[in-house]
């Protein structure tokens, strides 16, 4: 499935006017397609391809790393997606690491905002956002993507909710996946190209975690926060492991710090 991906995300047929830094860390060294939004030229994102988890980090030991013990282990040695955004190198997992665990518990572990303060929403019990992992000679922030264009969500409930236009998760996980609600939308919104990948962000809703904790948080419902999986965007509860939050995942991001 990986190597299809790869194959057909090369349809974007150039890199999209991305310039590339020195240094990309591990895995291939060149994009196999990119694009910038035409809307804003400082948003540029692009693929380099896989990198196996024997040659980066499994999920046990990542989350080992960052003294994250909350969950169930799931997909520990599944294959990494390396991607350029916006001038940075971030890895993402082809599924999720772990399931029935709490957005909450990601936050105790410093591992949701992947910056040295509090967060958008400190809690009585504030964790500075600081989680790191060392993988060879190399650093990177651990956190979660941001699953809409804003924070805390107008609204985080449907698919191809205007809510999620522009997000990271979009601008990433869209490329890679076949099924993309309201595709017209989707694509005036992102500047998605309907490439007809497999469906990784699909892949990302499995039986376990269907959906994948985000950053942010409900503007309506403030306890709650946003999750995505299958082209589709909800809210669960922060805390507790109640009947919606045993399907939400850990979906870590992990952006290389600069030498």
């Amino acid at each position: 499935m990986i190597q299809e991906l790869i194959t057909k995300y090369a349809n974007l047929g150039s890199s999209g006017g991305i310039t590339l830094p020195a240094y990309t860390g591990p895995g291939p060294q060149t994009l196999i397609g990119g694009y910038t939004d035409p809307t804003d030229f400082n948003k540029k994102h692009g693929l380099f391809g896989e990198v196996l988890s024997v040659d980066f980090i499994d999920g046990e030991t990542l989350a080992s790393a960052i003294g994250l013990e909350a969950g169930v282990p799931d997909n520990t040695d599944i294959s990494w997606l390396k991607f350029y955004k916006n001038g940075r190198i971030v890895f993402v997992p082809a599924n999720i690491l772990r399931h029935m665990l709490t957005w909450e518990d990601l936050y105790k572990a410093g591992a949701v905002y992947g910056n040295d303060g509090y967060g958008a929403y400190p809690r009585k019990q504030a964790t500075v956002q600081n989680a790191r992992v060392t993988i060879g000679s190399d650093t990177y922030k651990v956190m979660l993507l941001k699953g809409t264009n804003s924070d805390p969500c107008s609204m985080a409930v449907g698919y191809d909710s205007p809510a999620s236009y522009g997000s990271e998760w979009d601008r990433l996980l869209y490329n890679v996946t076949s099924t993309v609600y309201d595709t017209d939308d989707a694509v005036a919104a992102d500047n998605i190209p309907p490439l007809g990948l497999p469906d990784i962000e699909q892949e990302l809703a499995s039986e376990n975690g269907r959906y994948s904790w985000c950053q942010e948080r409900s503007y309506y419902r403030t306890n709650y926060k946003v999750v995505r999986g299958n082209a589709y965007i909800f809210r669960f509860p922060k805390t507790g492991l109640v009947p919606f939050n045993v399907n939400a995942g850990w979906t870590p991001c992990l952006e290389l710090e600069v030498k």
